[in-house]
């Protein structure tokens, strides 16, 4: 309309950058990221916002939670899953590095089953990956953390993503 003169001119950029789009990984929109314990300010959705230098922590302060420690991601829809990657913190501290770990699917949060994957990360830094031995579908992943590499009872993941299934023909 004629009557419409902002006095701030905007680019298409600084609009885009404005608007924020649900948690998508390579599976899909995400719904919900929870964890049985946090620490201030090193929320659990950390461990799947795509960046390697944030990282979700398990509370250290007044009395830690022992393991287990679990993060649980929800779906907006199922996804049939591969395996999955993890990664420990990236900021030169092992406090935290998993050792001992149990990965499980569920379609509905509340029938976990056997895990799709039990077993150690190695002490490195290093990206890990996990691979099923039969693809899985489940609209609920959780990756509970049963050890650490670190002396005490803490769990902490810079990244966390799931490895697609491709579809049977």
């Amino acid at each position: 309309s004629p009557k419409f003169a902002p006095k701030t001119e905007l680019k298409g950029a600084e609009i885009e950058s404005l608007i924020t789009a649900s948690s998508v990984g390579k599976l899909g929109a995400v719904r919900s990221i929870t964890a049985s314990s946090v620490q201030k300010d090193l929320e659990a959705a950390n461990a799947i916002d795509g960046d390697p230098a944030t990282f979700w922590h398990s509370a250290w302060e007044s009395s830690p939670a022992k393991f287990p420690h679990e993060l649980v991601i929800e779906f907006e829809a199922p996804q049939m899953i591969a395996g999955f990657t993890a990664l420990p913190r990236q900021d030169g501290n092992r406090n935290g590095w998993i050792s001992d770990y149990a990965f499980y699917v569920s379609p509905d949060a509340f029938n976990w089953g056997q895990p799709a994957a039990r077993g150690t990360f190695s002490a490195d830094a290093l990206e890990k990956t996990v691979r099923f031995t039969e693809p899985v579908t489940g609209r609920f992943v959780k990756l509970v953390a049963l050890g650490g590499h670190a002396d005490g009872p803490w769990a902490s993941l810079a990244e966390l993503d799931l490895i697609p299934a491709k579809p049977r023909p």
